[in-house]
Formats: structure tokens, C-alpha cells, sequence
């Protein structure tokens, strides 16, 4: 049996992360099995080792993106080979030394496409293209996304511009030069008149990753027949009670916006969509690697840590306040 001896990244138990060896099986059928590279973290990481939102399976090993190269196939497998540079969206797993990876999740990427970058857009563009998608917009359409320094922020506003879109964003703490688009300040008491002001009386789409008792304000910013996309629900990712009293609130929320006129809501999920639709996932994905190949878009990468200080990783994002994606060098 063709087996790897290798290391990846446990949550051993709520909070806790360990880099543990594991031998990496031969790819079973329609399998990779790739040696990675480059990783990234997500908030989705965050919830994960917190035991939020996410199924924790019996093995929890987080990391959405993978960039490597393929050390060996399945059987079955034709259309991606040993030796072959590849990116996927995976819904576990990243985050380790090899990853065992379907090979319809498998991307090859174009000479010139760096991994990092590669790794810094997997989630956070195929998310913005997605999310772009979902809210219908046309160009010149505006739109603003909330906690617009993040990893999924800088992807929207880069994703906006690359489409011909107008973006704005928010920030906690005041504006921020570097994001190359009008910023206000999320701490604001006027932020919904600030907003509809520049705009000229609302957004077309509002992105937001907070949820909670923001969700109102982000729906008073959007103009009448415009989208509300929620995606992430960040910030009723808490344990125990505290996190389930969160989630009731927002979901009840969330069903009242369906039923008033005027505005849509929508809940954009990859991880949801990668098991109902995985189809989907790998055209986001497609249309991410196309536009970094011909430079349409620039991942900010925030900061590249060893997969040994993945904890560090984990608490830079939890505490905010870096600008773009925190990228896991995995070799």
C-alpha cells in the first residue's frame, strides 16, 4: 500500500489545536492526494475549532484551501495527473503537510500563478464571485461590504472592481487608505444616513458577515429592490448558550426579512454549497484562478505563518484588524 508519512493540524478538543503526524493513505478512487503547499485560515477554522456552526467530525482538521502538487491518483482519475500544480476548495483538511483531495475539487493552475496568492483567493473570491452572483448586480451597481479589511472583504472589493461595480466598505475603527474604496466607520451612530448619502439612497447589495442585531442596519442601507447577503454569521459564533440564543435571534431575523417587501435576503454558504451543489463551487473556483492568471484580481495576503504557528493564525483572525488573508505555508 503506497502510503506518506506526514503532519496535519487536530482540533483535539474545543480551542485546541495540535499538529499531529498521520500516514496519508494512497487516494482512493477519484482521489488526489496532493503535498501542500500553501493554506490558509477562515473563520470558519475559528468556528470549527470552537465547536460552532460546523459539524466536528471524529478527525477535525481545518483548512478550506489547498495548493500543491499531485504526488499520486486514484483510480479513475484522468483529467488531473501526478505532478500536476493544483488548487481545491475542500471542506476539511488544509491545513497539513498532504491532503487526500476529490479530484473533481482538483484546479490545475496556469504557469505564473503564485501558491500563496492562489491560496489567499480560494474561499474568500469563490465567495465574492458567489455572493456578486447571488445579489444580481449589474455594472455600475453599487454595494458595500462590512468588515471590508478582512479576507472575504478585500475579495469583494477587488471581485467589484474587476466586474465593473462601484464598492464601499466598513471597518471598525475608521477608513482605511489602503482598500482602494470609500470606508466608513462601522462604530459610526450615523452609518445608515452616511451610507445612503454617498449613495444616493441606499446600496444595491449589502454583504454582511456579522449578522446579529446589525442585520437591521445592513438592510436599511440597501435601496428598494436590492439584496441583503449574509454569509459567515461571525458573530454569533460563540459556545453554549450564548451562541444558541445568537443563532435563534438572527434566524428569526433572517425570517422576517423574507416575508417584508421590497428587498431581498439571501444566506451564502460554500460550505453548503460545496455538498449540495460542488459543481458550483469548482466554476467559482475556475473563475478565481482565470482572473488571477490575467491579473483581473490581487489577493492581499496579510501575512505568510509556518503551519506550526497555525494558533497564531487563529488569533490573528479572531482579533480583526488585519488587512486581507493570513496564508499557511505548509512545506
Amino acid at each position: 500500500m503506497d502510503t506518506t508519512q506526514s503532519e496535519r493540524v487536530v482540533v483535539t478538543r474545543r480551542d485546541h489545536l495540535e499538529l499531529q503526524p498521520w500516514r496519508v493513505p494512497a487516494p482512493a478512487e477519484d482521489q488526489v492526494r496532493v503535498r501542500v503547499d500553501y493554506s490558509a485560515v477562515s473563520f470558519g477554522d475559528v468556528m470549527l475549532r470552537r465547536h460552532v456552526f460546523r459539524p466536528v467530525p471524529p478527525v477535525a482538521v481545518p483548512g478550506y484551501e489547498v495548493v500543491g502538487t499531485v504526488e499520486a491518483v486514484g483510480p479513475g482519475v484522468r483529467d488531473v495527473h501526478a505532478g500536476d500544480t493544483v488548487a481545491a476548495f475542500i471542506e476539511y483538511g488544509g491545513n497539513a503537510r498532504h491532503a487526500l483531495v476529490r479530484s473533481r475539487d482538483a484546479v490545475v493552475l496556469p504557469p505564473g500563478v503564485g501558491g500563496a496568492p492562489a491560496a489567499a483567493a480560494i474561499l474568500n473570491y469563490a465567495t465574492a464571485f458567489g455572493m456578486i452572483a447571488a445579489a444580481a448586480l449589474d455594472a455600475g451597481d453599487q454595494l458595500l461590504v462590512h468588515g471590508a479589511a478582512g479576507g472575504v472583504g478585500t475579495a469583494v472589493l477587488d471581485t467589484a472592481r474587476a466586474l465593473g461595480l462601484r464598492p464601499f466598505g466598513t471597518v471598525r475603527g475608521g477608513a482605511r487608505r489602503e482598500l482602494g474604496a470609500p470606508i466608513f466607520d462601522t462604530g459610526s451612530p450615523h452609518l445608515v444616513d452616511e451610507v445612503r448619502t454617498a449613495s444616493g439612497g441606499g446600496v444595491a447589495a449589502v454583504f454582511d458577515p456579522s449578522a446579529g442585531r446589525g442585520l437591521w442596519r445592513s438592510r436599511a442601507m440597501v435601496r428598494r429592490g436590492g439584496s441583503l447577503i449574509v454569509f459567515g454569521l461571525s458573530s454569533v459564533a460563540k459556545p453554549g448558550l450564548d451562541g444558541t440564543i445568537g443563532t435563534a435571534g438572527t434566524l428569526a431575523t433572517l425570517g422576517l426579512f423574507k416575508i417584508l417587501p421590497g428587498k431581498r435576503t439571501k444566506i451564502f454558504a460554500m460550505d453548503k454549497m460545496y455538498h449540495r451543489h460542488p459543481e458550483r463551487v469548482r466554476d467559482l473556483l475556475e473563475r478565481t484562478i482565470e482572473g488571477l492568471a490575467a491579473g483581473a484580481i490581487a489577493p492581499v495576503v496579510a501575512s505568510i505563518l509556518p503551519l506550526a504557528k497555525i494558533a497564531e493564525a487563529h488569533s490573528l483572525v479572531e482579533r480583526g484588524g488585519v488587512v486581507g488573508k493570513i496564508v499557511i505555508d505548509c512545506r
